[in-house]
């Protein structure tokens, strides 16, 4: 994890409804170096931690990412948290994203019950712009994800979910 994240990979946690995503997503919150401008987008506190107050700078808000995404562009932020990436939200995030002000590292969950499948759900948001076709899709989403962790949920493990899948995106897309 402290790789993916010290490189400043944008992930994709992706899993079932029932797969405890967000657990998974604040391991990652604590492998942020310190250094690191972090602006957490959440529909509710439940990612702050003691060590998020202590080691980093986060704003704490109410969706739509929409809403916010202008906001965060003022900040010159170092790495985008967003705890659950909705519908909505993907295309005008993917189009903020590609303009590089919002520095690198995103990090948010997706629900999907493949990598690949989050891969094609995101791919057909964004494609639901009009002004946007599939290569467009393919093209935001090869320069703004990385890496998809899949999870599955799994009662014997004591985190309650393991990795299934690492899929990482740029090799993967087909035009």
């Amino acid at each position: 994890l402290q790789d993916y994240v010290t490189k400043f990979y944008n992930i994709v946690i992706s899993g079932s409804e029932d797969c405890d995503k967000k657990a998974f997503l604040q391991a990652f919150l604590y492998a942020l170096p310190k250094y690191h401008r972090t602006a957490i987008l959440e529909k509710n506190n439940t990612l702050k931690t003691t060590l998020l107050d202590e080691l980093h700078q986060t704003i704490s808000k109410q969706h739509p990412v929409l809403a916010l995404l202008e906001h965060t562009q003022k900040m010159h932020i170092d790495r985008l948290v967003i705890d659950e990436l909705e519908e909505e939200d993907i295309s005008p995030l993917f189009q903020t994203l590609n303009t590089g002000r919002l520095g690198t590292g995103l990090l948010t969950t997706f629900t999907a019950n493949s990598a690949a499948e989050a891969l094609e759900n995101i791919n057909a948001f964004i494609c639901q712009t009009p002004e946007i076709d599939e290569l467009d899709a393919n093209h935001l989403i090869e320069h703004n994800i990385n890496l998809i962790i899949h999870l599955e949920a799994d009662t014997t493990n004591p985190f309650g979910v393991r990795v299934v899948e690492l899929l990482e995106v740029g090799e993967c897309l087909l035009v």
